[in-house]
């Protein structure tokens, strides 16, 4: 899980955070104690810039529409397998992965 913050809410979650903006850079720090986060911890709580946090939000609201509103028949359009090193499949788009857990893959290659 990565949780994202803005720099106001420290006392609720009194956590190391990772600036987004070291990660975009590819920091290698930054990115490290991401890694060593999920690993260990199984979350991360990454900080956003006011600008950040608005296209977040934004694309909540778009999943939470397509989740809560697209029919299933619809979603289940959107799965896409192709054939990943090996004999394995790689998927894109929509899976159902537990009664609990619904997900949207977004690939940029076979190799991610």
């Amino acid at each position: 899980h990565v949780y994202m913050s803005d720099d106001n809410d420290d006392d609720v979650l009194p956590v190391p955070k990772i600036p987004f903006s070291l990660l975009a850079q590819d920091n290698a720090e930054a990115v490290q104690h991401l890694v060593h986060s999920i690993q260990h911890d199984a979350f991360v709580v990454v900080s956003v810039q006011p600008e950040q946090a608005a296209m977040l939000a934004h694309t909540t609201s778009t999943a939470r529409a397509f989740f809560l509103g697209t029919s299933q028949e619809d979603k289940d359009s959107t799965k896409v397998l192709f054939p990943e090193v090996g004999q394995s499949l790689g998927l894109a788009g929509y899976n159902r992965v537990t009664k609990a857990k619904e997900v949207y893959r977004v690939r940029q290659g076979p190799f991610q």
